[in-house]
């Protein structure tokens, strides 16, 4: 009976062991899927933050090349701005060529102008002088011709005075040479 009791006893303890044996079987697996897990873990947890820095560092990427945009683009506006001021100021430069054109078209004109009154004034005087000259002209003639009615008239009592002496004296031959002579000398 006591052999028995042994049996059961070293049957209960091998039953116990085997218990024993497969809680720490079960608790080395669940250990086992518990580093495994933490690894997978890890290993998302790194790929993760991989993640996160790429996406850093393409937002990163990303504002860089926003910014050499942008530079770019106020360089475009820069050359734009300068090739329209270069345009401007070739344009005002032509304006100012054509405006000091027009400025010795204006004074070539006003010259001739000057000219043209010049001669009109010089013109003008030559008439104002051949008027007087031909004033003095009428008047000489004028004269003249009074002193030849002068003369005229004194021939003609001339004759008249000596007709009338030579019927005083009875002769009728008057000095016709002599007294023509003094009509041409009147003229």
């Amino acid at each position: 009976n006591g052999a028995q009791t042994e049996v059961n006893a070293a049957g209960e303890a091998l039953e116990n062991a085997k218990t024993r044996q497969k809680d720490a079987q079960d608790a080395h697996d669940a250990a086992v899927n518990a580093q495994t897990a933490a690894a997978d873990k890890l290993d998302a947890a790194k790929a993760y933050a991989t993640a996160s820095a790429n996406v850093n560092k393409a937002s990163e990427d990303f504002a860089n090349a926003q910014t050499a945009q942008q530079k770019a683009q106020k360089a475009a506006d820069d050359a734009l701005n300068a090739q329209t001021d270069a345009l401007n100021k070739y344009n005002q430069a032509h304006q100012l060529e054509q405006d000091v054109a027009n400025a010795q078209q204006a004074f070539d004109e006003a010259r001739n102008a000057q000219t043209a009154a010049a001669n009109k004034l010089a013109a003008a005087k030559a008439y104002q002088q051949a008027s007087v000259k031909a004033e003095n002209a009428a008047k000489a003639l004028n004269d003249a011709n009074n002193t030849l009615s002068a003369a005229q008239k004194a021939l003609d009592e001339a004759r008249n005075a000596q007709t009338a002496a030579a019927d005083k004296l009875g002769t009728t031959n008057p000095d016709m040479a002599a007294l023509q002579k003094a009509v041409n000398d009147a003229q």
